[in-house]
């Protein structure tokens, strides 16, 4: 899972800087859509995100609650060993 994530990381970090070193100057006229556009993406993207990071606090929590809850089994003693003593 870790190497998978390493990867997935890596392969991002790489379309990315591609994405910005590979542009080249352009003269273009940006209209109120396109603003709009890119707004909504950056609004979508950042509860997307909170709502991953609501995902993965929910199970880190309830694992949490799962290790801390745990009891340990209780050990009863036979009636054959108390008369030995």
């Amino acid at each position: 899972m870790r190497k998978a994530a390493s990867l997935l990381v890596s392969v991002l970090l790489l379309n990315l800087s591609l994405i910005y070193f590979g542009q080249r100057e352009a003269h273009a006229y940006l209209d109120a859509a396109t603003t709009s556009m890119a707004l909504q993406f950056l609004v979508g993207g950042f509860f997307a995100g909170l709502f991953a990071l609501a995902m993965f606090w929910k199970k880190v929590k309830t694992a949490f609650a799962r290790f801390v809850l745990r009891r340990p089994p209780v050990v009863q003693s036979s009636p054959e060993s108390e008369g030995d003593g």
